[in-house]
Protein backbone atom coordinates (compact mmCIF):
# COMPACT_ATOMS: atom_id res chain seq x y z
CA UNK A 1 0.00 0.00 0.00
CA UNK A 2 1.57 3.26 -1.10
CA UNK A 3 1.27 6.31 1.15
CA UNK A 4 4.28 8.03 -0.47
CA UNK A 5 6.04 7.60 2.87
CA UNK A 6 4.08 10.51 4.26
CA UNK A 7 1.82 10.78 7.28
CA UNK A 8 1.07 13.57 9.68
CA UNK A 9 4.08 12.46 11.71
CA UNK A 10 5.93 10.30 9.19
CA UNK A 11 6.66 13.26 6.96
CA UNK A 12 8.24 15.35 9.73
CA UNK A 13 11.92 15.46 10.53
CA UNK A 14 13.00 13.61 13.66
CA UNK A 15 15.69 14.44 16.15
CA UNK A 16 18.23 11.78 17.02
CA UNK A 17 16.58 11.58 20.45
CA UNK A 18 13.24 10.78 18.81
CA UNK A 19 14.88 8.13 16.63
CA UNK A 20 16.32 6.45 19.70
CA UNK A 21 13.00 6.61 21.54
CA UNK A 22 11.07 5.20 18.57
CA UNK A 23 13.52 2.34 18.22
CA UNK A 24 12.85 1.42 21.83
CA UNK A 25 9.10 1.78 21.21
CA UNK A 26 9.35 -0.78 18.42
CA UNK A 27 11.16 -3.22 20.72
CA UNK A 28 8.78 -2.75 23.65
CA UNK A 29 5.62 -3.06 21.54
CA UNK A 30 6.88 -5.77 19.19
CA UNK A 31 4.62 -8.52 20.53
CA UNK A 32 1.61 -6.23 20.94
CA UNK A 33 1.46 -6.84 24.71
CA UNK A 34 3.34 -4.06 26.49
CA UNK A 35 3.57 -4.31 30.26
CA UNK A 36 3.87 -1.90 33.17
CA UNK A 37 7.60 -2.62 33.10
CA UNK A 38 7.71 -1.45 29.47
CA UNK A 39 5.90 1.74 30.43
CA UNK A 40 8.42 2.48 33.19
CA UNK A 41 11.35 1.80 30.86
CA UNK A 42 9.97 4.09 28.18
CA UNK A 43 9.30 6.80 30.75
CA UNK A 44 12.90 6.58 31.92
CA UNK A 45 14.09 6.85 28.31
CA UNK A 46 11.99 9.96 27.74
CA UNK A 47 13.46 11.54 30.86
CA UNK A 48 17.03 10.57 29.94
CA UNK A 49 16.69 11.95 26.41
CA UNK A 50 14.96 15.11 27.57
CA UNK A 51 12.05 14.73 25.17
CA UNK A 52 9.17 17.19 25.44
CA UNK A 53 5.54 15.97 25.66
CA UNK A 54 5.00 17.27 22.11
CA UNK A 55 7.99 15.32 20.78
CA UNK A 56 6.82 12.16 22.56
CA UNK A 57 3.31 12.56 21.15
CA UNK A 58 4.70 13.02 17.66
CA UNK A 59 6.77 9.85 18.04
CA UNK A 60 3.72 7.92 19.23
CA UNK A 61 1.71 9.03 16.19
CA UNK A 62 4.61 8.21 13.88
CA UNK A 63 4.93 4.74 15.41
CA UNK A 64 1.21 4.01 14.96
CA UNK A 65 1.19 5.28 11.37
CA UNK A 66 4.16 3.04 10.59
CA UNK A 67 2.41 0.10 12.21
CA UNK A 68 -0.73 0.63 10.09
CA UNK A 69 1.33 0.80 6.88
CA UNK A 70 3.12 -2.39 7.91
CA UNK A 71 -0.02 -4.45 8.55
CA UNK A 72 -1.90 -3.34 5.39
CA UNK A 73 1.10 -3.82 3.11
CA UNK A 74 0.15 -7.40 2.14
CA UNK A 75 -3.39 -6.39 1.13
CA UNK A 76 -5.16 -7.91 4.10
CA UNK A 77 -5.43 -7.32 7.86
CA UNK A 78 -6.03 -10.20 10.24
CA UNK A 79 -7.91 -9.91 13.51
CA UNK A 80 -4.63 -10.27 15.41
CA UNK A 81 -3.01 -7.48 13.38
CA UNK A 82 -6.00 -5.19 13.90
CA UNK A 83 -5.93 -5.88 17.63
CA UNK A 84 -2.21 -5.07 17.71
CA UNK A 85 -2.76 -1.71 15.97
CA UNK A 86 -5.71 -0.71 18.13
CA UNK A 87 -3.96 -1.90 21.27
CA UNK A 88 -0.85 0.14 20.48
CA UNK A 89 -2.91 3.25 19.75
CA UNK A 90 -4.81 2.91 23.02
CA UNK A 91 -1.68 2.22 25.05
CA UNK A 92 0.15 5.21 23.52
CA UNK A 93 -2.84 7.54 23.75
CA UNK A 94 -3.13 8.01 19.97
CA UNK A 95 -6.63 8.76 18.69
CA UNK A 96 -7.81 7.76 15.18
CA UNK A 97 -8.09 11.44 14.21
CA UNK A 98 -4.42 11.91 15.10
CA UNK A 99 -3.43 9.72 12.15
CA UNK A 100 -2.96 10.99 8.63
CA UNK A 101 -6.38 10.89 6.86
CA UNK A 102 -5.15 8.55 4.09
CA UNK A 103 -3.65 6.12 6.59
CA UNK A 104 -6.72 6.25 8.82
CA UNK A 105 -8.96 5.64 5.80
CA UNK A 106 -7.01 2.53 4.84
CA UNK A 107 -7.17 1.24 8.41
CA UNK A 108 -10.95 1.77 8.52
CA UNK A 109 -11.41 0.12 5.10
CA UNK A 110 -9.47 -3.00 6.02
CA UNK A 111 -11.20 -3.20 9.38
CA UNK A 112 -14.60 -3.05 7.64
CA UNK A 113 -13.59 -5.76 5.17
CA UNK A 114 -12.33 -7.96 7.98
CA UNK A 115 -15.63 -7.58 9.84
CA UNK A 116 -17.60 -8.43 6.69
CA UNK A 117 -15.67 -11.67 6.29
CA UNK A 118 -16.48 -12.44 9.91
CA UNK A 119 -20.19 -11.95 9.22
CA UNK A 120 -20.54 -8.42 10.59
CA UNK A 121 -22.18 -6.89 7.54
CA UNK A 122 -23.22 -3.24 7.18
CA UNK A 123 -26.93 -2.49 6.95
CA UNK A 124 -28.40 0.15 4.61
CA UNK A 125 -31.17 1.80 6.64
CA UNK A 126 -32.79 3.66 3.70
CA UNK A 127 -32.02 1.70 0.53
CA UNK A 128 -33.25 2.61 -2.94
CA UNK A 129 -34.29 -1.01 -3.43
CA UNK A 130 -37.79 -1.85 -2.27
CA UNK A 131 -36.85 -4.80 -0.10
CA UNK A 132 -39.07 -7.78 0.42
CA UNK A 133 -40.50 -8.68 3.80
CA UNK A 134 -37.75 -9.77 6.20
CA UNK A 135 -35.07 -8.88 3.61
CA UNK A 136 -32.03 -6.79 4.64
CA UNK A 137 -30.06 -4.63 2.22
CA UNK A 138 -26.34 -4.71 3.06
CA UNK A 139 -24.85 -2.77 0.16
CA UNK A 140 -25.87 -0.29 -2.53
CA UNK A 141 -23.95 1.80 -5.03
CA UNK A 142 -24.10 3.34 -8.48
CA UNK A 143 -22.97 0.88 -11.16
CA UNK A 144 -22.93 0.53 -14.92
CA UNK A 145 -23.28 -2.50 -17.16
CA UNK A 146 -20.27 -3.19 -19.41
CA UNK A 147 -20.67 -5.34 -22.52
CA UNK A 148 -18.57 -6.50 -25.43
CA UNK A 149 -19.61 -4.23 -28.32
CA UNK A 150 -18.41 -4.26 -31.93
CA UNK A 151 -17.01 -0.82 -32.78
CA UNK A 152 -16.47 0.46 -36.34
CA UNK A 153 -12.94 1.77 -36.83
CA UNK A 154 -13.27 2.94 -40.45
CA UNK A 155 -12.33 1.68 -43.91
CA UNK A 156 -8.99 0.15 -44.91
CA UNK A 157 -7.74 0.09 -48.51
CA UNK A 158 -9.83 3.13 -49.43
CA UNK A 159 -9.09 4.52 -52.94
CA UNK A 160 -9.92 7.95 -54.32
CA UNK A 161 -9.62 6.70 -57.95
CA UNK A 162 -8.77 9.23 -60.66
CA UNK A 163 -10.60 12.00 -62.49
CA UNK A 164 -11.18 12.24 -66.30
CA UNK A 165 -11.84 15.74 -67.67
CA UNK A 166 -14.69 15.72 -70.17
CA UNK A 167 -14.99 19.47 -70.77
CA UNK A 168 -14.26 22.76 -69.08
CA UNK A 169 -15.70 22.55 -65.56
CA UNK A 170 -16.87 18.98 -66.12
CA UNK A 171 -15.00 15.85 -64.99
CA UNK A 172 -15.79 12.23 -64.19
CA UNK A 173 -14.16 10.24 -61.33
CA UNK A 174 -13.62 6.52 -61.75
CA UNK A 175 -12.08 3.80 -59.59
CA UNK A 176 -13.23 5.27 -56.27
CA UNK A 177 -13.90 2.71 -53.52
CA UNK A 178 -14.53 2.76 -49.79
CA UNK A 179 -12.33 -0.25 -49.07
CA UNK A 180 -13.03 -2.83 -46.36
CA UNK A 181 -14.83 -1.84 -43.17
CA UNK A 182 -12.66 -2.48 -40.10
CA UNK A 183 -14.11 -3.13 -36.65
CA UNK A 184 -13.16 -4.65 -33.30
CA UNK A 185 -14.77 -5.82 -30.08
CA UNK A 186 -14.50 -3.43 -27.12
CA UNK A 187 -15.89 -3.51 -23.57
CA UNK A 188 -18.07 -0.40 -23.34
CA UNK A 189 -20.75 0.91 -20.94
CA UNK A 190 -24.30 0.21 -22.15
CA UNK A 191 -26.42 1.08 -19.10
CA UNK A 192 -26.35 2.89 -15.74
CA UNK A 193 -28.18 1.96 -12.57
CA UNK A 194 -27.95 0.81 -8.97
CA UNK A 195 -26.47 -2.39 -7.58
CA UNK A 196 -28.09 -3.71 -4.40
CA UNK A 197 -26.85 -6.67 -2.38
CA UNK A 198 -29.25 -8.14 0.16
CA UNK A 199 -29.13 -11.19 2.38
CA UNK A 200 -31.25 -13.01 -0.23
CA UNK A 201 -30.26 -11.77 -3.69
CA UNK A 202 -28.24 -9.52 -5.95
CA UNK A 203 -30.22 -6.85 -7.80
CA UNK A 204 -29.17 -4.50 -10.58
CA UNK A 205 -31.79 -1.91 -11.61
CA UNK A 206 -30.78 0.20 -14.59
CA UNK A 207 -32.33 2.48 -17.16
CA UNK A 208 -32.63 -0.24 -19.79
CA UNK A 209 -31.28 -3.37 -18.11
CA UNK A 210 -32.18 -5.26 -14.95
CA UNK A 211 -30.84 -8.32 -13.19
CA UNK A 212 -32.22 -10.15 -10.17
CA UNK A 213 -30.74 -13.38 -8.92
CA UNK A 214 -30.91 -15.22 -5.58
CA UNK A 215 -27.53 -16.05 -4.09
CA UNK A 216 -28.19 -19.77 -4.50
CA UNK A 217 -28.21 -19.27 -8.28
CA UNK A 218 -24.96 -17.27 -8.38
CA UNK A 219 -22.10 -19.47 -9.59
CA UNK A 220 -19.19 -17.07 -9.05
CA UNK A 221 -18.24 -13.47 -8.33
CA UNK A 222 -14.84 -12.05 -9.22
CA UNK A 223 -12.91 -8.95 -10.22
CA UNK A 224 -11.71 -8.54 -13.80
CA UNK A 225 -10.05 -5.43 -15.24
CA UNK A 226 -11.43 -3.32 -12.40
CA UNK A 227 -15.00 -4.54 -12.86
CA UNK A 228 -17.29 -6.88 -10.92
CA UNK A 229 -18.17 -10.03 -12.87
CA UNK A 230 -21.17 -12.12 -11.79
CA UNK A 231 -21.75 -15.55 -13.33
CA UNK A 232 -25.16 -17.05 -12.62
CA UNK A 233 -27.47 -19.84 -13.71
CA UNK A 234 -29.98 -17.23 -14.90
CA UNK A 235 -27.89 -15.71 -17.71
CA UNK A 236 -25.90 -17.23 -20.55
CA UNK A 237 -23.21 -14.57 -20.34
CA UNK A 238 -21.70 -12.95 -17.22
CA UNK A 239 -22.99 -9.65 -15.87
CA UNK A 240 -20.10 -7.17 -15.87
CA UNK A 241 -20.53 -4.11 -13.65
CA UNK A 242 -18.31 -1.03 -13.40
CA UNK A 243 -18.18 1.03 -10.20
CA UNK A 244 -15.82 3.19 -8.19
CA UNK A 245 -12.74 1.26 -6.97
CA UNK A 246 -13.49 1.83 -3.26
CA UNK A 247 -17.01 0.42 -3.80
CA UNK A 248 -15.79 -2.51 -5.89
CA UNK A 249 -13.85 -4.19 -3.12
CA UNK A 250 -16.81 -3.98 -0.72
CA UNK A 251 -19.29 -5.23 -3.33
CA UNK A 252 -17.16 -8.26 -4.18
CA UNK A 253 -16.37 -9.06 -0.54
CA UNK A 254 -20.04 -8.95 0.51
CA UNK A 255 -21.13 -10.94 -2.57
CA UNK A 256 -18.50 -13.62 -1.92
CA UNK A 257 -19.64 -13.86 1.68
CA UNK A 258 -23.19 -14.75 0.60
CA UNK A 259 -22.09 -17.03 -2.25
CA UNK A 260 -19.80 -19.00 0.04
CA UNK A 261 -22.40 -19.30 2.80
CA UNK A 262 -25.16 -20.89 0.75
CA UNK A 263 -26.42 -24.24 2.03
Amino acid sequence: MDFDGQGRALGKLRTKEQVEYENELALRLFDGNPTASDARALGATVKRLGLSPAAVGQSHIRFCESLVIQVVDDGWVTEAEMSKVKGAMKWLGVQPNDLDPAIRSELDRFDALRRICAGELPIISEPQLIARKDETVHFECFAGVIENVRVKLGYQGQSQGFSIRLAKGLSYRVGQSQGQLQSEQQMLPVDDGTLSLTDRRVVYAGVERSFVCPWAKVISVEESDGNMVIVSEKQQKPLVLAMLPDRLVFAITIALYFVSNQD
